[in-house]
Formats: C-alpha cells, sequence, structure tokens
C-alpha cells in the first residue's frame, strides 16, 4: 500500500544488532499508527533469534514482513528501493556497512549514537539515546511525523556515502602521512 511508512531492518541477524529491541518498539508503535510495516531482511544463523522472528510475525501479521536468508547481490536493490527509511538498533558496534550500504542507496537511517556511528552528520537521518528505554520507538514516531524531511535527508546520506570512496580514503591517509612525515 503507498500510504503505508515502511521500515528496513537489512543485513545478518544477530543478538547485538538488537533485533529484539526493534521488534518490541515496532510492536508498540502499530498501537498507535495503524499504516506502518517492518521489513527484516537478511541472514539469521541464531536459533533463538529465529524463534523470536516467527513470534511477533505471528503477533504482527501483515506489518512485519520476513525474508530471512542471504539476499542476492542483485536483489539489494529491491528492498532498500520500497522503504521510507532503514533502522539498526545495535546494541554495541564499531562500523557497519550496512550502515554504509543503506546510505549509498540515498535512505536516511535510523540509528543509535554510538561506536562510530556517533560521528555520523545528523542530516543523514535520525540518531537515538540507546541508553533510553522508549528511545528507538519515540525516534520511530519522530521520523513518520518528519517524513518531508526524508527525501533531503536520502540526497544526504548518498553524498556522504559517495564521499568515502577508497580514492577518498586513499587520499586522506596519504595527506596524514605526508604531514607527519613533514613534521
Amino acid at each position: 500500500n503507498k500510504k503505508d511508512f515502511i521500515f528496513l531492518f537489512f543485513g545478518v541477524i544477530d543478538k547485538y544488532k538488537g533485533i529484539d529491541t526493534l521488534l518490541k518498539a515496532f510492536k508498540q508503535l502499530t498501537k498507535s499508527r495503524k499504516n506502518v510495516r517492518l521489513l527484516i531482511a537478511g541472514k539469521c544463523p541464531n536459533k533463538d533469534l529465529n524463534l523470536l522472528l516467527d513470534k511477533y510475525k505471528e503477533e504482527l501479521e501483515s506489518k512485519l514482513k520476513l525474508n530471512i536468508h542471504f539476499i542476492e547481490e542483485n536483489k539489494v536493490q529491491y528492498y532498500f528501493n520500497c522503504v521510507d527509511i532503514v533502522v539498526y538498533s545495535f546494541k554495541k558496534i564499531t562500523t557497519s556497512g550496512s550502515v554504509i550500504l543503506a546510505l549509498s542507496f540515498g535512505k536516511p537511517i535510523i540509528y543509535p549514537r554510538i561506536g562510530d556511528l556517533k560521528e555520523l552528520p545528523n542530516n543523514l537521518g535520525f540518531p537515538y539515546n540507546p541508553k533510553d528505554k522508549n528511545g528507538l520507538l519515540n525516534c520511530m514516531k519522530k521520523v513518520i511525523k518528519n517524513k518531508k524531511r526524508l527525501k533531503q535527508m536520502g540526497k544526504n546520506a548518498f553524498k556522504y556515502a559517495k564521499g568515502l570512496s577508497w580514492d577518498k580514503i586513499a587520499d586522506k591517509t596519504y595527506d596524514v602521512y605526508k604531514e607527519v612525515s613533514i613534521k
């Protein structure tokens, strides 16, 4: 349905990625918002998390779509192109390839202010405080209220991801070494 607001979680599903936190927040969100959907796509090697996903799928029915398997490279675009925003609910992290992937598709993100994600500019999406019990839920509500900002945030995300190319990283690294060797 075109009127539905669709959240995406994309990537390998593991405990540290906080899928339990996301499912709880989304279930709460469905109580006050009828036209929301959550799409979870990725491989889940953890049996307990598979059971948890199945439990929520039963409870949330059509509001939760699960594609719990390895996503072929040529299919990745379909997931990002059909959603409004990508949501990450990490409990701990250093860096994330899935976050960079979302940004490279020009998708704004919901993300916790932890690890290297603290360094992301605010104009790429909606950060939240993971220590706040309702931080993710409140952030998801805020996103829906600010839907008009998502298009610009998506443009910012794509521009930011383009700036992370290997050539640019190599140039920056070279500049650092050059500066250090001069001193």
